[in-house]
């Protein structure tokens, strides 16, 4: 009964590093192949909420079975070092996405929680080390990155997108969007993309990457027009845009 109850705490010990490492993984996977293919990502609101409450739950159980036994996750050493690489990744992903403050701290939580379990429990395997040494590699760069994230984040402030209009037969989409920059102003612009190219994951979502084609300042956005004259011809308050097949 004692052997079963070890290999079930074993296993659950892996099981909960697994499911961590597949959830920090998600994003990272996500952002750069919307940066391979040319692609615009949007991450949706439940992902937000999923991640939030796995990542607690995922923390907590760790830091439990640690305590408990710390030969359960001494035993996954390499794992838990992939976990400290991938929730780095997670955490940078959403700075530079500039995603709400749950996915921050739920990614930041496990990150730290597995750096600890690391650094107190991990074994002296070679592949351990090699996920440490990435992860020191990672911080470093994600360090020398944020001052210019977190500055980017301020200039470009928040954007909202406020109408979105289709061509006739649906080749192209026109959207208003507004970008509040606080004391700096803002602006508005119109873009345009192509909608037969959204692949909607649930969490995530890849859009075709728009092109801006319209630029004004930030009062616009109660007074801006936009129309489709055809279905290469976008009307913005009146004058003639024309969009290329390119």
């Amino acid at each position: 009964m004692q052997m079963q109850s070890v290999i079930f705490k074993k296993r659950a010990a892996t099981s909960l590093i697994a499911s961590a490492l597949i959830i920090s993984s998600l994003l990272p996977i996500s952002f750069i192949a919307a940066l391979i293919f040319d692609l615009r990502l949007i991450v949706s609101f439940f992902y937000d909420i999923l991640t939030y409450a796995l990542f607690l739950m995922i923390s907590a159980a760790l830091f439990l079975l640690c305590k408990t036994d710390k030969t359960f996750v001494k035993a996954s050493s390499h794992m838990v070092g992939a976990l400290c690489f991938t929730c780095l990744l997670n955490l940078l992903c959403c700075l530079i996405l500039k995603r709400e403050i749950m996915p921050l701290f739920g990614s930041g939580l496990c990150f730290a929680a597995s750096i600890v379990i690391f650094a107190r429990f991990a074994g002296t395997s070679r592949l351990s080390w090699i996920f440490c040494l990435m992860t020191l590699i990672a911080l470093i760069s994600a360090l020398a990155l944020l001052p210019s994230v977190l500055i980017g984040n301020l200039l470009v402030g928040k954007t909202s997108v406020l109408s979105t209009v289709e061509s006739p037969e649906r080749t192209y989409a026109a959207q208003v969007v507004s970008s509040d920059e606080g004391a700096l102003g803002g602006s508005t612009f119109v873009e345009v993309y192509r909608p037969e190219k959204t692949l909607n994951l649930l969490i995530v979502r890849f859009d075709d990457m728009p092109r801006q084609i319209y630029r004004g300042d930030y009062i616009e956005s109660q007074t801006i027009n936009i129309k489709w004259k055809d279905e290469y011809t976008l009307l913005i308050n009146g004058r003639e845009y024309l969009i290329d097949e390119g």
